[in-house]
């Protein structure tokens, strides 16, 4: 049996705004314009460690995660030839673009 890690849910976290990947929800450590993003690494003996970040993590998560229908990552998010992201999954994978948001496309 392979246990998974989710870096953020097991690790321990350091103290103060910054955790997981990215700065804290709302917190800005410099000034200017800034896009804050909640990020995870997954890992699997299968599968390799992969992050997935943002609004395609939050589809991925709540379609359930590693134990749902997409399983765990084969691939850091990357752009595609329509100018979406997407990230590769065992068994599908999860686009975005500004427009439509996060599109799930499992196979």
């Amino acid at each position: 049996m392979t246990e998974a890690l989710a870096f953020d849910d097991r690790q321990p976290r350091p103290a103060g705004p910054w955790q997981e990947l990215g700065p804290a929800p709302g917190h800005r450590p410099w000034s200017g314009l800034g896009t804050p993003f909640v990020s995870s690494i997954y890992w699997s003996a299968a599968t390799g460690a992969h992050v997935v970040t943002a609004e395609i993590r939050e589809a991925w998560l709540a379609s359930g995660g590693p134990a749902g229908p997409l399983g765990y990552p084969i691939t850091d998010e990357a752009p595609d030839a329509g100018g979406r992201r997407f990230v590769q999954f065992q068994h599908g994978r999860i686009s975005w673009s500004v427009g439509a948001g996060a599109t799930i496309e499992a196979r």
